[in-house]
C-alpha cells in the first residue's frame, strides 16, 4: 500500500518544514506548498489524497484553496488550520466544505489522526452516496 499523499499549504516556512517532517515521520508522502497558487498547481499534478491548508495566507487564501480543491476533486478532504480560531472562521470553513478545522498551535499528537479521520469520513460518505445511488436505481 502506498503512502497517503498530503498537500500541506502553509505560508510560514518554518511551520511548513515542521509539518512536513512531522507528517513524513507519520508515514505520509508530503507535498509542500508555500502559498495557495503553488498549492493549486501542485494539486493538479500530484493528486493528493488529503489537503491541510492554512486559512489566512496572502494572495489565495485557505478558503480559496478549499473551494478550488472541492471544485476539482470533491472527494478529496480538506482540513483547515489557523491561529485565528474564531466561530466565524470555523463556520466559514465548514460551510465551504472543510472536512475538519484545527487551531494553531497544532497539537502534534493529533495532526495525523485528524487527517486520517478526514479521509475515513470522506470514504464512508462516498460509500453512502454509492449505496443511495444503487437504491435509487431500484425504484
Amino acid at each position: 500500500m502506498s503512502a497517503t499523499r498530503v498537500l500541506i499549504v502553509e505560508d510560514n516556512p518554518g511551520a511548513l518544514e515542521a509539518l512536513s517532517l512531522l507528517l513524513e515521520d507519520e508515514g505520509f508522502y508530503v507535498i509542500p506548498a508555500p502559498n495557495g497558487r503553488i498549492a493549486l498547481e501542485r494539486f493538479d499534478t500530484a493528486n493528493p489524497d488529503v489537503v491541510l491548508t492554512d486559512l489566512h495566507m496572502p494572495g489565495i487564501s485557505g478558503l480559496d484553496v478549499l473551494a478550488a480543491v472541492l471544485e476539482r476533486a470533491p472527494n478529496v478532504p480538506v482540513v483547515m488550520m489557523t491561529s485565528d480560531f474564531t466561530p466565524e472562521n470555523i463556520s466559514c470553513a465548514f460551510r465551504g466544505g472543510a472536512a475538519d478545522f484545527m487551531a494553531k498551535p497544532l497539537v502534534v499528537e493529533t495532526i495525523a489522526t485528524i487527517l486520517r479521520n478526514a479521509m475515513t469520513r470522506d470514504a464512508s460518505d462516498d460509500a453512502s452516496d454509492d449505496a443511495s445511488d444503487d437504491n435509487s436505481e431500484d425504484t
